[in-house]
């Protein structure tokens, strides 16, 4: 792969994780009421937090780390059935705003019509998190926020190289600092780990051990111009976006 092009579909791939690209928003996979930041039992006291975008979910425990592509609901008459670890769920948001979910396997004569036709007293329930639990890692949840993005333009997104500079200078000075770039270089390994499958906390970890060592290497220790960030590129760059694009659309870039 030539220089230019290599550059290229990093920027692209960079941009579409910290801000969402000038492409035409795509439909949501799951109702926007659904998606955001969930815990169990609440969100002061957690045991399993969620993320839900439009398209992905992420789900932590702590000890264990998925992320997943979530195909489109289908709609019952007052619940839904959502797709969680390969198998489909029924999923109800009640009045008060607590997410019910049912683990179970399909009945016999298939899914019922009404949700109390499930067993609904073995729904776990969550509750919406206007601040992000500690349970949830801080990298994950920054990708989190733009994945579907990520997926847009990894499938033909446009716009996107010219502005990349932009939104990776958070502080808008006109520079990408180091913190910045290992913000941006953790944020891409970690996700990319969860694209192998469920990854420890100590997995997560290695990995961002790796990405401080790159975001070091290539900034050399100084803040980057815009005219420096363009010309960033490293087999860690290469290797990430390779593996995420696969895991999105199935195709190597």
């Amino acid at each position: 792969m030539n220089d230019p092009v290599r550059r290229s579909l990093i920027l692209v791939f960079c941009l579409a994780l910290f801000t969402v690209c000038g492409a035409k928003a795509q439909e949501p996979d799951i109702p926007v009421k659904m998606q955001g930041v969930w815990a169990a039992p609440d969100c002061k006291n957690v045991d399993e937090a969620l993320i839900l975008a439009s398209g992905y979910g992420f789900r932590t425990d702590g000890a264990a780390n998925t992320l997943w592509p979530l195909p489109p609901v289908t709609q019952k008459r007052d619940y839904w059935l959502m797709q969680m670890n390969g198998e489909q769920n029924p999923v109800r948001l009640e009045a008060d705003g607590v997410l019910k979910i049912i683990s179970m396997p399909k009945p016999e004569k298939g899914w019922p019509s009404k949700w109390s036709a499930l067993h609904t007293d073995e729904a776990q329930e969550y509750m919406g998190c206007a601040e992000t639990p500690a349970l949830l890692p801080e990298p994950l949840v920054r990708a989190m926020k733009h994945i579907d993005a990520l997926a847009a333009a990894c499938t033909g997104g446009t716009g996107c190289a010219e502005n990349f500079f932009k939104a990776a200078d958070e502080n808008h000075d006109g520079k990408v600092s180091l913190r910045e770039l290992r913000n941006a270089a953790i944020s891409l390994a970690e996700i990319t780990k969860l694209t192998h499958g469920t990854a420890s906390r100590d997995a997560l970890d290695k990995s961002t051990f790796v990405a401080l060592r790159e975001a070091d290497a290539l900034s050399g220790g100084r803040s980057l111009t815009a005219e420096d960030f363009s010309r960033l590129s490293s087999p860690f760059l290469e290797q990430t976006l390779a593996e995420i694009k696969y895991f999105i659309t199935g195709q190597t870039p």
